[in-house]
């Protein structure tokens, strides 16, 4: 460590709705030729539809 380096405290506070939103969007921006398939690896990820 040097007096450059930045240290930071991150806390991830559980909230499903907010994780799922960014998944989803994260998922989007990946796929975004093929929406279809963002359904298909959300669906297979969670367990659903198989």
């Amino acid at each position: 460590m040097s007096r450059f380096d930045l240290f930071f405290v991150l806390q991830d506070i559980r909230d499903e709705t907010q994780d799922s939103n960014v998944a989803k969007h994260i998922l989007a921006q990946h796929f975004a030729k093929e929406p279809d398939t963002v359904f298909r690896v959300v669906a297979q990820f969670v367990g659903i539809g198989s």
